[in-house]
């Protein structure tokens, strides 16, 4: 279950596709009476290798905080748990049919030992995450927890969400049930293999730090949940959220780190920022 906490937190990855940017997932903030720079950092949250280079560490350390997509220096696996049904008594075994119910059950007790029946009431995107171990074949790193350890081994300055776990377990209620069920048979019905040549790669895009090119592979997936709710997953998120990057960044430096496809777009944090008259230029190692 750790690793389907850990994992949930994929939600997400964005989606206009730009040729404009260079190649980095580490990006500095400065200019427009900033008397310090601050940090953009794109991160991949699930993975089987979560090693920051050098000059993430060194820009992680020359900050004074640390602001993720949620504070996941807080036990989440609880308060994560008060939001993970489907509102209005929704039962997956209503959403799906008795044969696809069925499948989908035998697939979970042959990947997990666990039968659909005990997550009937749960956001049918949240049983898939569930399977994201099988799907990448490795022990799951999280980049979130290795910036976390490496803060707490360096002052251990404080660490903050941009947004609530309510606010981020609540997507998954705007984007209807009956897609993410749909989306929840398709993987198992073939076997994973889709998945696994789609997250495969993505991670390849992510270590070649191509922020615009996983965008686009994103946009051309072929579940619907991402391809068809940029406006929710991303683009709400990212101009919500930008309110609060311009007030911490001017009180602070601070090292900033979301999913590397809330980066790059028209509506991307990089252009939001520099329309707000923000410089925000790519560290190239």
């Amino acid at each position: 279950m750790k690793h389907f906490f850990i994992s949930l937190l994929t939600l997400i990855t964005g989606l206009s596709f730009s040729q404009e940017l260079e190649k980095s997932l580490l990006w500095k903030i400065s200019g427009n009476g900033l008397k310090y720079d601050s940090y953009l950092f794109g991160t991949i949250h699930v993975s089987c290798d979560a090693s920051l280079d050098d000059s993430t560490i060194k820009a992680l350390k020359t900050t004074e905080q640390l602001f993720l997509e949620i504070d996941m220096n807080k036990p989440i696996e609880m308060e994560m748990m008060k939001y993970i049904t489907m509102k209005n008594e929704n039962k997956i075994s209503k959403l799906l049919n008795s044969e696809d119910f069925n499948l989908v059950d035998e697939f979970l007790n042959k990947k997990m030992k666990m039968s659909l029946k005990f997550f009937d009431s749960y956001k049918p995107f949240m049983i898939a995450t569930m399977l994201y171990p099988s799907i990448l074949e490795c022990s799951i790193q999280n980049i979130e927890r290795e910036l976390i350890i490496i803060n707490k081994n360096n002052n251990n300055k404080e660490v903050f969400g941009l947004e609530t776990i309510k606010e981020q377990m609540e997507i998954f209620d705007q984007i209807p049930y009956e897609i993410q069920a749909e989306e929840l048979v398709k993987m198992v019905k073939s076997d994973l293999k889709k998945d696994k040549e789609e997250i495969k790669k993505m991670i390849a895009i992510y270590k070649n730090k191509d922020i615009d090119a996983m965008q686009q592979i994103m946009d051309e997936s072929e579940n619907k949940i991402t391809s068809e709710n940029k406006k929710i997953l991303i683009y709400d998120r990212n101009n919500k959220w930008i309110p609060t990057i311009i007030k911490i960044i001017n009180e602070k430096p601070t090292f900033i780190a979301v999913g590397a496809g809330h980066l790059a777009g028209n509506e991307g944090i990089i252009k939001l920022l520099r329309r707000n008259g923000y410089r925000v230029e790519a560290v190239i190692n």
